[in-house]
């Protein structure tokens, strides 16, 4: 996917317009979504979020990198 692509996702789902700090890159097949928040110490963490109830309290933190999210899925760990 281009960034213009990932862009008009994330404008379309209200993404960015509900969760500034929030931008999806992905999603898992369901009706949530995979993405980079940045956090308020302007760190990042990867999380996996409903499309449904857009609110960053609703987030699962997947990740503390994307590479944490890479070993943690390889490592089939929660």
């Amino acid at each position: 996917m281009n960034t213009d692509k990932l862009l008009q996702s994330n404008i379309e789902s209200e993404i960015l317009e509900s969760q500034s700090s929030t931008i999806m890159i992905g999603g898992n097949g369901g009706r949530e979504f995979i993405g980079i928040e940045k956090t308020e110490l302007d760190t990042f963490n990867i999380v996996l979020s409903p499309l449904i109830k857009l609110n960053f309290k609703n987030h699962i933190i997947i990740g503390s990198s994307f590479t944490d999210f890479l070993i943690r899925l390889d490592e089939k760990k929660e």
